[in-house]
């Protein structure tokens, strides 16, 4: 495997033609700002430079290139394989609109004796990525790792963007599969976030709307708890996501982030489902916890010394706006922890982050993770 990566300022795009690989690439990777790839030029400028490539970009809430965090700029990979083939699927909100569905539909397409793994991006607003990713884990089952993670759009949350092959737009899923017994694909996730208040029970949901925790109205029992800190900070809401879990699985638990508070219902609406039933916990993010977390996501990857490798870091948006200025630190948390002098590291701040659990092995919907996904050809 060869790889190439590439950092656009804003402005410099015409230095996408400056490439290596050309021709020999399989597989094109950008990240960017919404207003920087929205009209396409992005898109054609890497079809040039790479004519014989598979593709996939998406909006960001933040690029991530080598040990830096940046806004509107443009984030490049691309990858040449020596033995690994390629195939992709693709459905969007229109064809697809219940994401369960959606995700069957993406599985059945790249299904095959051989496969080792998919790379996923979706949109980040449109998208029930929950059922996406479960639709389709119930068909490929627990032993294909699905990685990847949700468009974003800043901390706008207003468009999200994902092309494959074509000018990106709203509402898309794609799924690049791996195929082949010599790619070697690994994946870490971890949050960081501490425990903050006792433990409660989601007593009224539907898909990703919390109507009722103890039996109270969610948004008042919410805005009750957190009291003045309601008032005192932008953005509250990223700062106390709930932890979910099945009753006796703690140790599985998944984080989501609070999307918005509902005054007419007294519901929460979140960034993917939480289901009835399951216990729930606030939390609140300590940066050197956080800090933490995502160094313990790099040491979950195991890379070897002497083999070229890439790993692509997706961060959660909300993580970055709690993190503020100690954004960039996680990233280089993730490096520490991956200390390969051949591995190469871009990524984006997204709104989700797909990952196998590491308890399960099941793949989820994570939010206010760091994840990594990591690629090498034996």
């Amino acid at each position: 495997m060869h790889v190439e990566t590439r950092h656009y300022q804003k402005g410099a795009l015409s230095t996408l033609y400056e490439t290596i690989l050309g021709k020999k690439a399989d597989l094109v990777f950008y990240f960017g700002a919404r207003k920087s790839i929205e009209n396409g030029s992005v898109y054609h400028a890497l079809k040039n430079a790479y004519p014989n490539s598979i593709i996939l970009g998406c909006s960001t809430g933040g690029e991530i290139f080598d040990h830096t965090v940046f806004d509107q700029t443009v984030a490049t990979l691309a990858l040449d394989f020596e033995k690994t083939k390629l195939k992709y699927a693709t459905t969007d909100h229109l064809s697809h609109p219940d994401g369960y569905e959606a995700g069957q539909y993406v599985a059945t397409q790249l299904k095959r004796d051989d496969l080792r793994g998919i790379f996923v991006i979706a949109d980040g607003l449109l998208v029930n990525a929950s059922q996406f990713v479960k639709g389709m884990e119930s068909i490929l089952g627990k032993d294909i790792p699905i990685v990847g993670g949700l468009a974003g759009d800043g901390e706008n949350f207003q468009t999200t963007l994902v092309g494959l092959n074509n000018t990106p737009a709203p509402g898309q899923m794609v799924g690049i599969g791996f195929y082949g017994h010599h790619l070697h694909i690994g994946y870490g996730s971890a949050g960081g976030w501490d425990p903050h208040g006792p433990i409660r029970k989601i007593t009224k949901s539907s898909g990703n709307i919390l109507y009722e925790i103890d039996g109270k109205p969610a948004s008042d029992f919410y805005k009750g708890y957190l009291g003045k800190l309601a008032s005192e900070r932008r953005n509250y809401a990223l700062f106390y996501p709930f932890s979910v879990w099945p009753d006796g699985e703690e140790d599985s638990a998944f984080i989501r982030s609070v999307l918005t508070l509902n005054d007419e219902d007294k519901s929460i609406t979140f960034t993917g489902d939480i289901p009835e039933g399951y216990n729930a916990r606030l939390m609140r993010g300590l940066i050197p916890k956080l800090l933490d977390g995502a160094y313990q996501a790099g040491k979950q990857i195991d890379l070897p010394l002497d083999k070229e490798s890439v790993a692509i870091l997706i961060s959660c948006m909300g993580r970055r706006i709690v993190l503020g200025n100690h954004a960039e630190d996680e990233i280089i948390s993730v490096s520490e922890a991956l200390p390969q002098p051949h591995c190469h590291q871009v990524g984006f701040y997204s709104y989700g982050e797909i990952s196998p659990r590491a308890v399960t092995d099941i793949p989820e919907l994570h939010n206010q993770t760091m994840t990594v996904a990591s690629f090498y050809e034996d």
